[in-house]
């Protein structure tokens, strides 16, 4: 097309005519040329082709032509490798980091590819294990920061394997021995390291062909999967590959089409980013990620022209993330749309980390939510700040203890800002972060709360809206979403860990509550108090039964399902037949639930309120640590119950050893949440916290401390026969855990000698298998214990008898064992063999429990499911908690009625609370404070919803 000489780069066609008979082919050829004077590095024009045949419509084809970048260009150009190689020279904590580099770089041994059978894992055959595409990446830095020629041919030599047809990529169409994300963040960095030893002179014309060709193989490989729409962060993975790959090969074409097609960055951005900056995931973990991804996308589209860092792309307004079937009707309870009010018309990238800024406390440490643990910003932070250079993240990377090597830029500008101390909200992730603010207290010493409503996150989302997601003081926090976890190809990742039960909040009737859009009804950061209400309209039914399906089969294929799913982790409990797997059970009545969150400068109130159509039994749920006692007037226990609820379909029967107290309110459960180091997957300061939990409403309490099912390692599949003088008497097999016990239960008659064999698969990394409350029991029903201690053959004895292996109570599936015989074998490549007497002449039959042991020793520090009950159609619950290192400030609360209640403190201080509407619409609500000392009044402040 003649564009009057507009085109920098003229185009020829050779021939420009051609006579085809039908269904004929023929071979045109298009040259640009590319003046050297005209276009710089990185300068590109568009051609269209146009083919016309007479009176037929025109067809075309446009075409990209670009003048080549100097390399490297992907992840740094010359210019910035040198900065980094400077950033080595001047400062220790960057020449250690690159020590780390090259000392990993001399000790790796480029292997070959894997070959069969040993070249198949999770189901595909794959080139190299996943853990060598990181030491590529470490090697290819290494060349760069140090220009040593044997990293560059190291580097060479694993693409060359990678991309042989024989056994590299080519042939298997997989290069990690994981699957997605991970393959498409190997081949970032397989494109990186391609692009940064360009200039090694160490690869041939031979190999960049290979290469190339490899390269084309990978675009085409994820066409598929991209075509999709799905905006989630495998998509992320996989499209920021993509674009590394085409611009490692020049070829914008396909660039653009990761940068402006389905699932490309701009898709991403408009349609995966919400308003409040926030990954629609809604993980702090994916939320760091897709950052990451997107912003090294950006730079990398720099040198050819392309400044993606300072573009807003208009929102795609519609709430879906996605449009797939999977997500528009998606299973298990789950939704993929974004929730929350919308202000801005435009997406950028800086949003996506402007949204964590805001969030991070006093130590560079932001909660985790959902499918995310609390993590330290550290060096992932410096990519923003080296893109954006917005001094509002200073405070977040001054705050690192670990700068990145890469991004991290060294010399930061001063700043007074500290948005750490202040209560913050983000409407459609759904926290509303209050900060205590007493002005002559630390940071450390003030409260950090967070309470949830927001978007659910598809399958990262938990089912927990209008909940505490997160509390923190002293640099200690008491729970995050991950404290009790079982990973994605478990049932219970589903069935327990995403469940409302396993979360900070009142859950009806032990089910799960519907995810539907929820409310910020008030949030106010003041001087003396900051207050969020929060408020859903929700369903509850019974979890996902048994979770997501597993695929996996036995050796027969005999196992489909759920009992693949529990064979596979080594964990039984009940089946029922009723329901299939996923599937939700019938949904109740809509519940509306109203949360208000209160913080004070020593303290956290909840007050909650329920009501729905039919009666429930509502539970106020918080997940503690170290429970150490109960106090109030009047207190007793009243019973035990083996499960929070036995029922099959509910996640509550994962909760076992469930004591039932009843009192007078006020009630105080105190708890001691560290006492040292912590949990590995929380950031907690080494040291003391302490947490008291004061009930005020109900006046009557009922309450529960329970045991949930924490990943203590105990899993274990179990075979058993039972025979009496030679004879088969029975036989079964399960996985043993917290739950998975059997009931023996055989005819002895007669019988001289009983045999009791246990195999076990070696799975379990924990002792536990016992045979509880063993007896003989007579024809008439009376039951005898064991006159004397059986044989054993083969069988680990704990260290004193009665107990566990570990020091501490023996407890089967959550029943306490007043008798009980070792039957774990000592070598589990063989079967241990119990040998019991029979000398009673009276026995009909012998029973017992096979099952393993939960908790393992000292339970004292283990987690705790304190609940406070009521009943009916609705329900209120006022609850104080104070957290602190061991000396309280909180000298007593009451509850003055439903909505007000009184505290007063250790230094003579009284603040009463009145918390007005809550049972009302909802447009109302109203919260006063006001401070007095010897009945003179110190201070008040009061809010509404507007």
């Amino acid at each position: 097309i003649d564009r009057q000489g507009w085109e920098a780069m003229p185009a020829v066609v050779e021939p420009d005519r051609v006579s085809l008979a039908p269904n004929a082919t023929a071979r045109v050829r298009v040259t640009v040329g590319i003046p050297g004077d005209g276009v710089p590095a990185g300068g590109h024009e568009r051609q269209r082709l146009v083919a016309a045949a007479g009176d037929l419509p025109e067809q075309e084809l446009e075409l990209v032509t670009a003048r080549e970048v100097a390399r490297p260009s992907i992840q740094f150009t010359a210019a910035g490798w040198q900065a980094v190689r400077d950033k080595v020279a001047k400062y220790e904590w960057a020449r250690q980091q690159q020590e780390e580099l090259v000392r990993v770089a001399d000790a790796w041994k480029v292997p070959e590819a894997a070959l069969p059978p040993n070249n198949i894992a999770q189901g595909h055959v794959y080139v190299f294990q996943n853990e060598e595409f990181l030491r590529l990446l470490s090697t290819t830095h290494a060349w760069q920061l140090t220009r040593k020629p044997e990293y560059a041919q190291k580097v060479a030599l694993f693409l060359r394997r990678l991309a042989d047809p024989g056994r590299g990529y080519p042939a298997t169409f997989a290069g990690t021995s994981l699957g997605e994300p991970q393959e498409g963040g190997n081949f970032q960095g397989v494109a990186i390291a391609y692009d940064a030893i360009l200039d090694a002179q160490v690869l041939g014309a031979d190999d960049r062909r290979a290469l190339e060709r490899m390269f084309r193989i990978y675009l085409e490989t994820i066409r598929t999967p991209l075509a999709t729409g799905n905006v989630g962060n495998w998509n992320v993975a996989a499209a920021t590959s993509g674009l590394f790959v085409a611009l490692a090969i020049g070829d914008l074409a396909a660039a653009e089409r990761y940068l402006y097609g389905t699932c490309g960055f701009a898709d991403f951005l408009t349609k995966g980013v919400m308003d409040d900056g926030w990954w629609w995931e809604c993980s702090t973990s994916y939320n760091f990620w897709v950052a990451e991804e997107l912003t090294q996308c950006a730079l990398a589209a720099q040198p050819w022209g392309i400044d993606l860092l300072h573009r807003g792309f208009p929102v795609v307004h519609s709430p879906r993330t996605t449009l797939t079937p999977w997500a528009t009707h998606p299973i298990l309870g789950m939704s993929f749309d974004k929730w929350g009010p919308v202000h801005r018309n435009t997406r950028s990238l800086k949003q996506l980390w402007d949204s964590v800024s805001a969030m991070t406390d006093y130590r560079g440490v932001i909660f985790g939510i959902n499918d995310g643990h609390e993590q330290r910003v550290a060096g992932r932070f410096d990519v923003g700040y080296y893109a954006f250079r917005d001094p509002s993240y200073v405070p977040a990377l001054r705050l690192s203890n670990q700068r990145s090597l890469l991004y991290g830029v060294p010399e930061l500008p001063d700043t007074t800002a500290a948005p750490y101390l202040e209560s913050t909200l983000a409407e459609n992730l759904g926290i509303a972060q209050l900060r205590s603010q007493d002005p002559q207290r630390p940071p450390r010493e003030r409260i950090n709360a967070g309470f949830k409503i927001g978007t659910q996150g598809g399958f990262h989302g938990h089912f927990d809206r209008v909940s505490l997601n997160s509390l923190t003081r002293h640099g200690r926090s008491f729970w995050n979403p991950e404290s009790i976890w079982w990973s994605y190809g478990n049932y219970l990742y589903k069935f327990y860990v995403q469940t409302s039960v396993a979360h900070n909040m009142v859950v009806v009737d032990q089910q799960q509550q519907e995810a539907v859009p929820s409310v910020q009804r008030l949030f106010h950061a003041g001087r003396m108090m900051q207050v969020s209400v929060q408020e859903t309209h929700a369903r509850w039914a019974d979890p996902p039964y048994g979770g997501m399906e597993y695929d996996a089969a036995d050796a027969s294929g005999a196992l489909k399902g759920f009992d693949a799913g529990m064979r596979h982790t080594r964990q039984s409990v009940p089946l029922a037949d009723d329901r299939k797997q996923g599937e939700l059970g019938p949904f109740s009545d809509r519940v509306l639930q109203r949360r208000v969150g209160i913080v004070m400068d020593d303290y956290v109130v909840m007050a909650d309120y329920l009501r729905g159509e039919h009666p429930h039994v509502f539970d106020n749920l918080l997940q503690l640590r170290g429970f150490e006692g109960l106090q109030a007037a009047h207190c007793q226990r009243v019973r035990h119950e083996a499960q929070f609820n036995a029922d099959p379909h509910s996640a509550a029967q994962f909760i076992t050893d469930c004591d039932w107290y009843q009192a007078d309110a006020p009630l105080v459960g105190r708890f001691l949440i560290q006492e040292g180091k912590g949990d590995e997957n929380q950031q907690n300061e080494p040291g003391v916290l302490r947490m008291d939990v004061h009930s005020l409403w109900p006046v009557q309490q009922e309450i529960m401390i329970a045991q949930p099912p924490e990943n203590l390692g105990g899993p274990q599949w179990v075979t058993y026969e039972v025979s009496a003088d030679g004879k088969p008497l029975a036989r079964g097999e399960s996985g043993m855990w917290a739950l998975g016990a059997v009931e023996i239960d055989v005819p002895v008659t007669g019988a001289r000698e009983l045999v009791i064999t246990v195999k076990t698969d070696g799975f379990g990394k924990k002792d536990a298998l016992f045979l509880g409350r063993p007896r003989l029991v007579a024809a008439d029903g009376t039951a005898t214990p064991l006159a004397r201690p059986p044989f054993a053959e083969n069988i680990r004895q704990p260290a004193t008898p009665g107990q566990d292996y570990y020091g501490g109570p023996v407890k089967l599936a959550g029943l306490l064992q007043d008798s009980v015989v070792a039957a774990q074998p000592a070598d589990s490549a063989k079967p241990g063999v119990i040998r019991i007497q029979i000398d009673n002449k009276n026995a009909a039959r012998f029973k017992a429990t096979l099952g393993g042991d939960y908790p393992f020793g000292d339970e004292s520090r283990r987690r705790k499911v304190l609940g406070i009950r009521s009943h009916g159609t609705s329900a209120r619950f006022l609850t104080v908690i104070e957290p602190h290192e061991g000396k309280p400030t909180v000298k007593s609360a009451v509850a003055l009625d439903a909505n007000r209640l009184r505290v007063e403190l250790i230094d003579g201080r009284v603040q009463e609370i009145d918390i007005r509407n809550l049972e009302g619409p909802g447009g109302d609500i109203r919260v006063d404070t006001v401070e007095t000392r010897a009945g003179k009044e110190i201070r008040r402040e009061s809010t509404a919803v507007k």
